[in-house]
């Protein structure tokens, strides 16, 4: 994984995100980890530069899990400074 990324455990949904339409508000969404992995995991394989990636209101345990997905994902991994 590149030394230059950070993944902090602090952000939620971007702001374009859509809602599912049931009566949430962006305040209640949050990302299910699989859903946090892929949006991580497409962020850093299409990213052409150094960048840090924020998270909100992410729990702890997902946020070490999502973390440990990525570092054992061959294609992230695979990933070096460009």
């Amino acid at each position: 994984m590149d030394p230059n990324l950070s993944i902090s455990e602090n952000r939620g949904p971007s702001q374009g995100e859509q809602g599912s339409g049931e009566g949430e508000s962006k305040s209640d969404q949050k990302l299910k980890p699989q859903q946090l992995f892929s949006e991580i995991k497409r962020a850093i394989t299409k990213a052409t530069r150094h960048e840090f990636l924020t998270y909100e209101d992410v729990d702890p345990e997902i946020g070490s899990l999502v973390v440990s997905s990525l570092n054992q994902d061959a294609v992230v991994e695979s990933i070096g400074p460009r």
